[in-house]
């Protein structure tokens, strides 16, 4: 190996990768779910909105915190961090993009 490359991870079991994968999906999916569902208010295409969002966090932050060495693929740790990606954000559409309520006059 040339000084100065990165060693990349050899799995030998593309089968749990490719679950490990999923049940990220899933994880986001859920909270999604959750966080939508418990918000009075909604509407069905939000919920989906929401779900998709939970799924793009959950895996958004499984891959950052993986190449940046904060925690190894095949971990538990991946799993916490899938959720608090999926939190973190559907907070910051929350945030950004939520209608708010007009006050009643």
């Amino acid at each position: 190996m040339r000084p100065g490359t990165a060693m990349l991870r050899v799995s030998s079991c593309y089968y749990c990768d490719a679950m490990d994968l999923i049940v990220t999906f899933l994880i986001g999916v859920a909270i999604g779910a959750m966080v939508e569902l418990l918000i009075p208010g909604h509407r069905g295409s939000e919920v989906a909105l929401a779900m998709l969002l939970g799924a793009a966090g959950a895996i958004l932050a499984r891959f950052v915190g993986g190449m940046g060495g904060w925690f190894e693929v095949d971990e538990s740790t991946s799993y916490v961090a899938s959720a608090l990606g999926a939190v973190v954000v559907l907070l910051i559409y929350g945030a950004l993009f939520r209608r708010r309520k007009e006050p009643e006059v």
